[in-house]
Parts: structure tokens; C-alpha cells; sequence
């Protein structure tokens, strides 16, 4: 009766939809159900399979073959009456996949592709968090697109949204990929310089103005291609908070806008 109840149980957790392993400490591995099978396969031996689900701990996520499952350990007295260790692992490969694309989604412009606000107001304060404890120097720009409302007016909303993605385009190559690059609001944006000081940034910012120069000569569309802005560099000795740093930086923004208002009158 027993060794039917035994094959019965064995049958069972042969076909669960997720990994079973169970494994004594004097005989290793006693038994594996289809899905620990085929992942205990694809290692050198099944010492191997066990390091990697005891190194999981228990409800903590070990990759196999690719794939990340959730591992879950249990203490059991195995069919033939010994201790041992029953390791269940859920595979959460599309569940993270799934959870990737929606942070993406909640933290991706929709129109650039670019990092939104709320990452942006995330990874600052991060940043100043670090300065404070003796992290590295960063530096901010604030940027604003030019006479976008009207560009908007005069040649349509997606001759705004191609103005947008011009200017994207420009900083993005000009930035460093370890730089974050996010738009704020329609036509204003937040560069996050880390371990970067301003006059570097001053250089950067001269290279973009410079290129979107060379698209407003260069394209038939009657759009001048233009940027406003503020830099302010954060260290030890002075590193306000997120919405101070951000006023700041908004206020020398506005200064260069100002100037080009004033010489561009027709545009405003």
C-alpha cells in the first residue's frame, strides 16, 4: 500500500508545472520531475543543479539555463523514510519580462524614448543622496526647446514632434551614455551629469547649440532649430535638495531664454 502511495506521489510531482527537486545530503539527488530534469541536463552534473538552487536560498531567484525561477525549500521526510530537501522553483522569466517592459513603459517617454519625469526626480535625488555621504561630483542642465509653441502653431503639431525628436537626437549624441537624458515637460529637459563637472558640460551644450545651427542652416523647413538653458554643478560644499536645485537651474534656463526672446522677437 505504501509503495503505491509512493509511486502515485512520484507521478504526481513528475508532472508539476514547476521545478521539483529533492536532494539528501548523503545521497545527493533522489529525484527530479520533468522540468528539474531537463534543467539539471543542460549542467555538468547534478552537484552542480543542487549548488545552484541551495546558492538561491530559500525564496530568492537563481538563473538555469537562461530561465530565473523563484526557489522555495522545504525539509521532508523522502519515500524511503530519510531526511531531506524538497526545492520548488516557479519560473518568473515572463513575469520579469513583463515587469521590465512595464517599468519601461512607466518610465519611458512615450514620444522620445527617452527617461520621463518621475525617473528623472528619482535618479536626482539619488544622486544628491550620494553627494551627501561623499559621493562624486554632478552636474544638472535644465533645457528648454525654443519657440516650439510656434513652431506648433505655424507648421502643425508633428512638425513640433519632429522639432522635439531633432533636437533628442543632437543631445543624445553628444551625451555620455553613463549621462541621464529626460524630458520634463513638452518642450523642457533634464540632464543629469554624474561625476562631471560644468565646465564639461558648458562644452557639451556648445557642441549641441552649435549642431542644431548647422540643421537650421541646412533644412528647408524654416524652423530655427534652438535650445535655452542652465547649468549648475552639485558638490559637498554646495548641494541643495531636488526642488532647489531644480529652481535654480529653471531660473538660469529662463535668463538665456530672456536673451532670446529679445533677439528673436518674431519667433517668441
Amino acid at each position: 500500500m505504501q509503495s503505491e502511495f509512493d509511486r502515485l506521489l512520484k507521478d504526481i510531482l513528475l508532472e508539476m508545472p514547476v521545478l521539483i527537486c529533492i536532494a539528501q545530503p548523503e545521497s545527493g539527488i533522489v529525484f527530479c520531475n520533468k522540468i528539474a530534469e531537463n534543467l539539471k541536463n543542460g549542467l555538468a552534473d547534478g552537484e552542480t543543479f543542487v549548488k545552484n538552487l541551495e546558492s538561491a536560498g530559500d525564496n530568492h531567484f537563481t538563473s538555469l539555463d537562461g530561465k530565473w525561477f523563484q526557489i522555495s525549500t522545504w525539509d521532508i521526510d523522502w519515500v524511503d523514510g530519510k531526511k531531506a530537501i524538497m526545492y520548488v522553483g516557479i519560473d518568473y522569466s515572463k513575469m520579469r519580462d513583463s515587469e521590465k517592459i512595464l517599468t519601461e513603459t512607466m518610465y519611458t517617454d512615450s514620444l522620445t524614448g527617452i527617461y520621463n519625469r518621475q525617473l528623472a526626480l528619482d535618479l536626482l535625488q539619488s544622486n544628491i543622496n550620494e553627494m551627501k555621504t561623499g559621493g562624486p561630483v554632478f552636474t544638472c542642465c535644465y533645457l528648454d526647446i525654443n519657440d516650439l509653441k510656434y513652431v506648433n502653431d505655424n507648421f502643425g503639431h508633428a512638425e513640433g514632434d519632429e522639432y522635439i525628436l531633432s533636437v533628442v537626437s543632437v543631445i543624445k549624441g553628444a551625451i555620455r551614455q553613463t549621462d541621464i537624458f529626460a524630458r520634463m515637460a513638452g518642450d523642457e529637459f533634464l540632464i543629469i551629469f554624474p561625476k562631471c563637472v560644468s565646465r564639461i558640460v558648458e562644452n557639451i551644450m556648445e557642441t549641441v547649440v552649435n549642431k542644431l545651427e548647422v540643421i537650421t542652416a541646412t533644412n528647408e523647413n524654416e524652423i530655427r532649430y534652438s535650445i535655452s538653458y542652465g547649468i549648475y554643478e552639485a558638490n559637498e560644499q554646495e548641494c541643495p535638495n531636488v526642488d532647489q536645485l531644480l529652481n535654480t537651474i529653471d531660473n538660469k534656463m529662463y535668463a538665456m531664454k530672456k536673451d532670446y526672446r529679445k533677439n528673436n522677437p518674431q519667433n517668441r
